[in-house]
């Protein structure tokens, strides 16, 4: 069975090109930092919510941005109802106002804090209703991620962590607490779930479709630190956890992380956007697209690896989906290790829902531009957000793509790759390399290990389908293996050394 996988030409564009629908170059000064990490479509209007930092006080304050369709937008600092704190989530209510999430505090001179506030925008950024959740002992102070959905009852359902490390020190003690919320934001019900693992990351939150079962996308309740999700039901109790940590259900070794489940196409599959560090060349990172079901097996996946990269991911909220035939992806490139705040590149995705590529949008920035989310909007485009850092603070970037500017800039060629066996793996001296329907005499294979190093680069006499590789000088350890079967057919896979 031939696998298909998707080769991109580069297509540049600058930042300002004509493409582009409008930008917001989201003001901040000399003292100020700027980052809003959150947001969703409501009706015609885009929020954007996150935070101000002022540098010269310490103080985080919650800023909102509520954007019509031509890039006019209100904001507001919230300062004068929470002293401390900051947005982490926005949620559309798709009557053009927002439920918006912020964590806050009491104690303005530790970082503490105890409370988290609810509360319902409107276009204006006026508060609707709102409401003051106080953290229950044992707990102490809230962790830094939050994530909310609306149920099939029209009620928000809010999921955060909870620590009772005043600290804030080890992550080991960070526990979950769940919150249902009516549109008034009144307090219906809450459950503290305690994490049976030393992580507990939250990646994601969703509602399984035709059911009353929530699933958590991240890396808590399980003790093999890899990516997991795990269950509760209709009153917040816990019911099973599924570990991605099967070898075998993931292609070319493609552990997925810090994923991303924007849409589900029944109760059994979904769609989901994520990354992984088992590269195969020397970038540090790849961003994939896989359709999954629900044991974690990969039923079909877009691998959207580069190899003239040194650092290349996906974001926390990466994926938009707006139809079948309009998703968007959210992806950056980031030239040099992660303190050097050199020029990067952003790149927008356009899929749809066979996981075919329709078209791709690249912005060169000048400095360091941090891709934190991608939304929808109301004419099926998309509003990517983020902050560009030159090393001395952050300012906020908002800009917003049509699904037009996408298609008539793709250059996008298809092709289809040969599956492997490879045996036996793990291997001591021979490996065996069978590839399924191959009819070649000879073929190019380079080896490489998870830092990059080549360790072989030549060619190689192929006896039948089978190529064999003595690998009994290299060291212990994981290794990747690239074939070039022709100019636009390749094979990637891995072994293990013992």
């Amino acid at each position: 069975m031939l696998r298909r996988l998707v080769l991109l030409s580069l297509v540049f564009f600058g930042l300002k090109a004509e493409s582009q629908q409008w930008c917001i170059d989201y003001p901040s000064d000399e003292n100020v930092s700027i980052c809003l990490i959150g947001g969703d479509m409501s009706h015609e209007y885009n929020y954007s919510v996150g935070f101000k930092y002022n540098q010269m006080t310490g103080r985080y304050s919650p800023v909102a941005l509520c954007i019509d369709e031509a890039g006019n937008y209100n904001d507001r600092s919230y300062h004068e109802i929470i002293e401390k704190g900051y947005f982490c989530y926005a949620l559309g209510m798709g009557d053009g106002n927002a439920f918006v999430v912020a964590r806050c505090g009491n104690d303005v001179e530790n970082e503490v804090y105890e409370n988290l506030w609810v509360a319902v925008i409107n276009p204006e950024l006026e508060v609707v209703a709102e409401k003051y959740i106080e953290i229950e002992d044992p707990y102490v102070s809230y962790g830094y991620t939050i994530h909310a959905l609306i149920n099939n009852d029209n009620e928000i359902v809010v999921v955060t962590q909870v620590t009772d490390d005043v600290t804030m020190v080890s992550g080991d003690s960070y526990d979950y607490a769940f919150y249902k919320i009516d549109y008034d934001c009144n307090l219906l019900r809450c459950s503290y779930l305690k994490n049976t693992s030393s992580n507990a990351g939250i990646t994601d939150f969703t509602l399984v479709p035709n059911t009353n079962i929530y699933a958590v996308f991240g890396d808590g309740m399980n003790h093999n630190n890899v990516e997991s999700v795990f269950y509760i039901d209709d009153d917040l109790n816990f019911i099973s956890c599924t570990l991605f940590d099967d070898p075998s259900n993931y292609p070319n070794f493609l552990f997925p992380e810090n994923m991303c489940v924007d849409y589900w196409f029944d109760e059994k599959t979904f769609l989901m956007s994520a990354q992984s560090s088992r590269t195969t060349g020397v970038n540090k990172w790849k961003p994939l697209v896989l359709k999954m079901d629900v044991d974690m097996n990969v039923i079909d996946v877009l691998d959207l690896e580069r190899p003239d990269t040194t650092y290349y991911v996906s974001q926390y909220r990466s994926m938009a989906y707006v139809d079948e035939n309009t998703i968007y992806v959210s992806t950056y490139w980031h030239r040099n290790s992660w303190n050097e705040y050199l020029p990067n590149l952003a790149t927008i995705f356009l899929m749809n829902e066979k996981l075919e590529l329709l078209g791709r949008k690249d912005f060169e920035m000048e400095h360091f531009f941090n891709v934190l989310h991608v939304q929808p909007t109301s004419d099926k485009g998309c509003v990517v957000q983020g902050y560009v850092d030159d090393g001395k603070h952050k300012k906020t970037l908002i800009f917003k793509l049509s699904k037009s500017d996408f298609e008539i800039s793709a250059d996008v060629l298809e092709y289809d790759c040969y599956d492997v066996n490879v045996y036996p793996n793990p291997v001591s001296s021979l490996l065996y390399i069978d590839i399924e329907n191959l009819n070649k005499k000879s073929l190019s294979v380079r080896i490489i290990d998870e830092l990059g190093r080549r360790y072989l680069d030549k060619d190689v006499v192929v006896d039948g389908n089978v190529i064999s590789l003595d690998v009994s000088t290299l060291s212990n350890g994981l290794y990747f293996y690239q074939i070039e079967c022709d100019k636009d057919k390749c094979i990637n896979n891995f072994f293990v050394k013992e």
